[in-house]
């Protein structure tokens, strides 16, 4: 699993960006989560059961070495 990008704009108060470095949900919870039911709706996903299988991205360190020094003179 390959991904365009790692860093994400967030809007919770504690943090400016966050990093997800999984695809899908290791978590098995006992009902959907709200992720699951974005994942599902816009076709990232066909089941729950699919959800639950996590997928590292591969090409993690690869996107963060060319993300984060965008941020360098930043004051984030």
């Amino acid at each position: 699993m390959e991904r365009k990008t790692l860093l994400y704009k967030t809007g919770v108060e504690y943090g400016d960006y966050t990093i997800n470095h999984v695809q899908e949900c290791s978590h098995g919870c006992k009902y959907p989560c709200y992720a699951f039911l974005m994942a599902k709706r816009f076709g990232k996903v066909k089941s729950y059961d699919e959800w639950i299988k996590a997928d590292i991205v591969t090409n993690a360190i690869d996107l963060l070495k060319k993300e984060i020094p965008k941020f360098k003179d930043q004051n984030i």
